[in-house]
């Protein structure tokens, strides 16, 4: 629900931004291209910092991936605890795919809530390599004899690998969006000059004011001196 909640509330900013833009446009409205203006440099600034963040505090990521990851394990096969299954498919794929046990061994495992007494394991952490099929590995977690056909290494460094390596795809779609950006604050600030310029030149223009006998005076001074 949050990844929800923030997909909406991301797409009706890019919405209401994207309105002020054509508005301001449209209407050749200065009000309008200075909020849109505003609003850009803001998530600009927004962006910026971070990404700046995000590239400084990659030992703190780290620490804060794997102080989650103590924390979700916990909780995975605790008795009674309604989102235990939902943490419990996640935890079994994620070992699956990552061919990992734990979070940095699988002795993570042991004394869970689930087996206080015992040095269990789930299924999901038994190599298959070391099994004919899927039927031959139910349970086998259960035995401690079998730690060797289980993954050694843990899942905090090949989880955290992994996020950061999408993380490099996600700041080269930043600065494709910082590039357009600047792009779109280049641009709106020049068409709020020519609004400005073509105001200004307007009132400079003298306006003809008509009567019923024909053109006002200053009308005709200005068409002399033209």
């Amino acid at each position: 629900m949050s990844a929800a909640g923030l997909c909406v509330c991301a797409g009706a900013l890019v919405l209401i931004i994207a309105t002020l833009g054509c508005l301001g446009a449209r209407m050749e409205s200065k009000i309008f291209l200075i909020v849109y203006f505003v609003v850009v440099c803001f998530l600009l600034i927004i962006q910026a910092t971070t990404g700046m963040m995000g590239y400084l505090y990659k030992d703190f990521v780290r620490q804060g991936v794997k102080h989650s990851l103590y924390m979700s394990i916990n909780s995975t096969y605790a008795i009674g605890y309604r989102p235990s299954d939902e943490l419990r498919f996640t935890w079994n794929h994620l070992q699956s795919t990552l061919h990992c046990c734990g979070v940095e061994s699988y002795h993570d495992w042991y004394y869970s809530v689930l087996w206080q007494k015992n040095k269990f394991v789930p299924d999901s952490c038994c190599d298959p390599t070391h099994f004919a099929d899927s039927d031959s590995m139910k349970n086998c977690g259960k035995d401690s004899k079998n730690e060797k056909l289980w993954f050694q290494e843990g899942c905090y460094e090949l989880y955290t690998e992994w996020l950061l390596q999408h993380l490099k795809v996600v700041a080269l779609f930043a600065i494709a969006f910082v590039i357009v950006e600047i792009v779109v604050l280049v641009t709106s600030m020049r068409l709020y000059l020519h609004v400005r310029a073509k105001e200004a030149r307007s009132k400079d223009e003298p306006s003809l004011r008509y009567s019923r006998g024909g053109v006002s005076n200053d009308a005709e001074v200005y068409l002399i001196n033209s």
